[in-house]
């Protein structure tokens, strides 16, 4: 989709925020298409009636409350909405025509354009697919997920009510996850984190099956071992082998299908990812406490950070990982195992290039905001700045940015940053 966006350099001016202060009662925090050619706000028309502003333009439709705003990975614009004590969502302006007692939690399909929400009907609770709710709906439903080609969701469930002090009825097991509105034939004291694989098919979660005892259900058919505690499951992308942190003797490891991998010696290890090609395992680990780094295939990297690491990707290729680190309420960004020589206010997650030679990076320092790539600052700063988006051949980066209240859409070559 990004080979049909403009990516040729220069400067254009999309739409001058201020004429919105002028217009408007109050206007929301903006979000911007991914393409950038269009920035949008929630804004209050007044008389406690709320629209949409996209450039200059409202969707000509007033509600009594629209919240959430975000544009979907095709260019579609979303929010949900309240009109007459009714919720639903509206994309581009126009309302699904199914109405619901409450919704949030919008999803996004960037295969399939498909638009997910989690709904409460009556009291009853469940997953809503492009406009279509589930058929059954449970007392409880939470931690909803929706497959990466957008054709499934999944929830943690409450399948068995529960009335006060019923404390023996909890222990047996009430939860569980359904997918597409069918759970899973066994109950469980707990379930947390649902996971599709690849291709949707299955789908993982961390179950707890008695008051002390936790471990991974796949499919709903727990592991034969369990744990002291376990964090969130990760499926290999290219076949059905599921891996998740565990704990053992107050330690942590990684187990690849119940068995052990990484041995537990780390005072906590989560966040894992695969490469893309399913050869290799990172995470976020504390070899030692108060000590946070990456571990690629068990093996920690030499940076630490005090306070924590955050946001580790993988490059496209499989071979790179970026991550974020923080020392003191300062912020690093650190790549391959080496940190960058800033040190920011604030950084956001990492983007790599999609040949994966180059990371950039949305930064803040003294209330300004700017991106860096490969460590240099672009050599201007901006009131606002979305995350940077890399042309398909790598070459130019698309900055968002807001400053002196217009909104401009900036493409730069990667090479003019760099000098």
């Amino acid at each position: 989709m990004t080979h049909e966006w403009d990516w040729e350099p220069g400067e254009k001016i999309v739409a001058d925020l201020g004429q919105w202060s002028a217009q408007f009662e109050w206007t929301e925090e903006p979000q911007v298409s991914p393409d950038g050619e269009k920035i949008a706000a929630v804004v209050n028309t007044g008389n406690y009636e709320f629209d949409v502003c996209v450039n200059n333009d409202l969707w000509g439709t007033t509600y009594e409350r629209i919240w959430y705003l975000r544009y979907a990975p095709d260019g579609r614009l979303t929010a949900l909405i309240s009109d007459m004590g009714e919720y639903t969502i509206c994309v581009d302006g126009t309302p699904w025509e199914e109405r619901f007692s409450f919704i949030w939690d919008t999803k996004f399909s960037e295969e399939s354009g498909s638009i997910a929400a989690a709904v409460q009907n009556d009291m009853r609770y469940g997953v809503v697919l492009n406009g279509r709710p589930w058929e059954q709906m449970f007392d409880n439903a939470n931690q909803f997920i929706l497959s990466a080609d957008g054709q499934k969701t999944a929830a943690v469930v409450q399948t068995i009510s529960l009335g006060q002090a019923e404390i023996f009825k909890f222990q047996e097991g009430c939860f569980t996850v359904a997918v597409d509105g069918k759970p899973w034939e066994r109950n469980f004291v707990n379930a947390w984190t649902p996971t599709f694989d690849a291709k949707g098919k299955h789908v993982a979660a961390q179950v707890r099956t008695t008051l002390y005892d936790y471990t991974i259900a796949v499919d709903g058919q727990p592991w034969s071992k369990t744990f002291s505690c376990v964090w969130e499951p990760r499926f290999n992308p290219v076949n059905r082998s599921v891996v998740a942190p565990v704990r053992i003797d107050g330690k942590w490891g990684l187990a690849l299908d119940e068995q052990i991998l990484w041995q537990p010696k780390f005072v906590q290890l989560w966040h894992q990812q695969f490469s893309p090609d399913g050869e290799h395992i990172a995470a976020i680990v504390a070899p030692k406490f108060g000590q946070w780094t990456v571990a690629l295939d068990g093996i920690p990297w030499k940076s630490r950070f005090n306070d924590l690491v955050t946001d580790m990707v993988y490059s496209p290729n499989g071979k790179r990982i970026a991550a974020l680190g923080k020392n003191a309420q300062k912020w690093f960004v650190v790549v391959d195992d080496h940190v960058w020589n800033k040190a920011y206010d604030m950084v956001w997650k990492p983007v790599f290039s999609p040949d994966s030679e180059h990371v950039a990076v949305k930064v803040e320092l003294g209330k300004r905001y700017t991106i860096a790539i490969d460590g240099i600052e672009y050599n201007e700063d901006f009131d606002a700045v979305w995350e940077p988006v890399f042309s398909p051949d790598s070459k130019r980066v698309m900055i968002r940015a807001v400053k002196g209240e217009k909104y401009y859409r900036t493409i730069v070559p990667v090479e003019d940053i760099k000098k």
